[in-house]
């Protein structure tokens, strides 16, 4: 008997397990194998110590040149560290909180001089603050010159709460192993699920609602908004009887034959998104309900871009250019929030010569952001870059004369317009020896890397670059901007430059407002930065009693000795490239969540590979072509990446 099903769904891209409900008893919650192909978790290489001491060497096994990047988790190339260093990956959404966990894997680990290269896993849990804590420590994996396989006991029950993410960790001692079919099982009550999904089902049988299934061939008809496989999967008592499979873009029909089934569950698998329970239908032997089913309330929507994922949170933004207004202009509109001006609002654009103001490009700017309701972030008005010579000649009260009329007028002209300005860029010297102890002994003076507003007005430049920009714009934010600032010393030099700017103004105007809002931390960084220096930047900021701004983000594959820079070296973006940088992502994401209540926005700097100042680094969320990558999905649902 063939009965027909007409789905009008939309269908909406998931690339997550879906996993059954059982009773309390050991079950495989994940396992890989690799014949030839990789697995499915992302593994990201860690060092307690210095990054760069992690490294690989090409397997003895293999043809290494097939194995030449970091971040093993199958046969392939030997894993290299030192003691506290190994690799990782996040298994949250296969275990719930209170589960016990017992893994196997097969490894190889050869001797190498004095050597052992034993194998310690690890559960951890990590916060959202950004620490984490060791939750097991099961048995070693000790030193084989041959393939072998381990099995752990059983640990403890595994307590987590909502926001954390659980990690297995394999670390060395000290050198040289690999591993393969990492098996991770675990004994709880209620097994996650996680189903990628169908929206807006509407089940009919002639033109009829469905309650139940018949026998027989069923035949599905349905509508897809993007390509994505589409499962119709049969069970009975709670076991799969049958499962089919179906390519969809658009309009799309499929069967599947029931024999004796009681439950139908329709799945879709595409991107990563956003999941909801699946479509469900129950039979009793009744083909059509006497009365029409009771409507169920739609899932909570899924945020559909990068500012509605943090629209509770912080503002999320980009820089502007004015290509932007032709150029990628909708996903600039889609993901984003806020804008800076890249260039257009510096000085050697806006008055190249004195007396010229140029405002044709930063006007369209302006009109371009009210029109989409964006806001807007000036930038910036004294650097020791991008600024015309005639700026810094003549005088101190020559120059000091310059730098005020420069800000009245800009600021004047865009008075309520925009929401704040990077008033000092990058004051700080680059050549930081030592924790400084007074907020000018390391500002940028004279010589080479200095500042030609030092060499004119002295330091007090500082101090009166953010007066006049507040009586130009009192109701505009300002802040200092610096690049570098997870740097230990270079972060105190920032954070007393701002305390004593801020407490300056505050005596001599017998108030306990600040004049500088929030410091804005560059944050060019890349897949080795550390977590913990960032943290510790902004609690410093925290204690300085501002705000803080992550104003120009993007992390590149391998480290940029240049400092502010842009790059022209290139590095290939390899697939374990792109799961460590998604990782990084994904832990600064989550760090700025935690410290929500101090950090008004994070604005990255551009959007796509083929556009970034650092292009060949491969720095942003996007490709060339912009289509996403793991960094997208890592910043979109950061809680599966770190």
């Amino acid at each position: 008997m063939k009965k027909m099903i007409c789905v009008a769904a939309a269908v909406f891209a998931a690339a997550l397990t879906a996993v059954s409900a059982y009773a309390a008893e050991w079950q495989t919650a994940v396992e890989e194998t690799y014949e030839g192909m990789r697995g499915i978790l992302n593994y990201t290489v860690y060092a307690d110590g210095d990054p760069a001491e992690v490294g690989v060497a090409g397997c003895p096994n293999n043809d290494a040149t097939e194995w030449d990047t970091p971040g093993v988790k199958y046969e392939g190339p030997n894993y290299g560290g030192y003691a506290g260093s190994g690799i990782r990956t996040n298994i949250t959404k296969y275990v719930k909180s209170g589960d016990k966990l017992r893994i196997s894997f097969g490894y190889r680990s050869e001797s190498y001089q004095d050597f052992r290269f034993d194998i310690t896993p690890i559960i951890e849990v990590a916060h959202p603050d950004g620490t984490a804590e060791t939750k097991a420590t099961l048995a070693i994996a000790p030193m084989s010159d041959v393939w072998t396989t381990y099995q752990s006991g059983e640990t403890d029950p595994i307590i987590f709460g909502d926001g954390d993410s659980v990690r297995l960790v394999l670390k060395n001692e000290r050198g040289f192993w690999h591993i393969n079919n990492l098996k991770i099982e675990r004994y709880g009550e209620d097994a996650p699920v996680e189903t990628p999904y169908l929206s807006d089902i509407k089940m009919t049988v002639n033109g009829a609602p469905v309650e139940a299934l018949a026998e027989g061939e069923i035949t599905i008809n349905g509508k897809t908004d993007g390509s994505a496989d589409v499962y119709a999967a049969l069970y009975k008592d709670g076991v799969l009887m049958n499962v089919k499979k179906t390519a969809a873009d658009g309009a799309f029909e499929t069967s599947v034959t029931n024999n004796g089934a009681d439950t139908m569950k329709l799945y879709a698998w595409g991107g990563m998104s956003p999941k909801t329970e699946p479509v469900t239908v129950t039979s009793d032997g009744i083909t059509l309900p006497s009365v029409p089913p009771v409507e169920t309330p739609s899932p909570k929507p899924t945020p559909s871009s990068m500012k509605e994922k943090y629209e509770n949170d912080f503002l999320i933004g980009n820089i502007y250019n004015p290509d932007n207004q032709y150029t990628d202009k909708d996903i600039l509109l889609k993901h984003f929030n806020i804008i800076t001006a890249e260039n257009i609002m510096k000085p050697d654009y806006t008055q190249p010569a004195k007396g010229n103001f140029t405002f044709d490009n930063a006007d369209a700017m302006m009109n371009f952001a009210a029109q989409n309701n964006l806001q807007v972030i000036g930038h910036a008005f004294v650097w020791h870059q991008q600024t015309p010579a005639w700026f810094t000649q003549g005088s101190a009260s020559d120059v000091e004369n310059n730098m005020k009329t420069h800000i009245n007028t800009m600021a004047g002209r865009y008075k309520g317009k925009i929401k704040g300005w990077d008033v000092v860029n990058e004051a700080i010297s680059d050549t930081i020896w030592s924790k400084p102890q007074a907020w000018n002994e390391y500002i940028r003076k004279t010589g080479d890397g200095g500042s030609p507003w030092y060499a004119a007005m002295g330091e007090d430049y500082l101090y009166k670059a953010y007066v006049y920009a507040h009586n130009a714009d009192p109701d505009a934010e300002l802040y200092y901007n610096d690049y570098n600032l997870d740097n230990e010393n270079k972060r105190e030099a920032a954070a007393l430059l701002v305390e004593y700017i801020n407490n300056r103004w505050k005596k001599e105007n017998n108030t306990d407002e600040n004049l500088i809002d929030a410091i804005g931390m560059q944050s060019h960084y890349n897949v080795n930065t550390r977590i913990s220096n960032v943290r510790d930047s902004i609690n410093r900021f925290r204690r300085a009693g501002v705000h803080v701004n992550i104003t120009e983000l993007d992390v590149c594959l391998q480290a940029v000795g240049n400092n502010g820079e842009g790059t022209s070296d290139q590095v290939a973006l390899t697939t374990i490239l792109e799961q460590k940088q998604a990782a990084k992502y994904a832990e600064l994401m989550t760090l700025y969540q935690a410290n929500a209540d101090i950090i008004d926005r994070v604005t990255f700097w551009g959007y796509s590979d083929g556009r970034s100042w650092r292009g060949g680094m491969h720095p942003l969320m996007f490709n060339s072509d912009l289509t996403p990558k793991q960094a997208y999905y890592a910043i979109m649902e950061p809680e599966l990446y770190r």
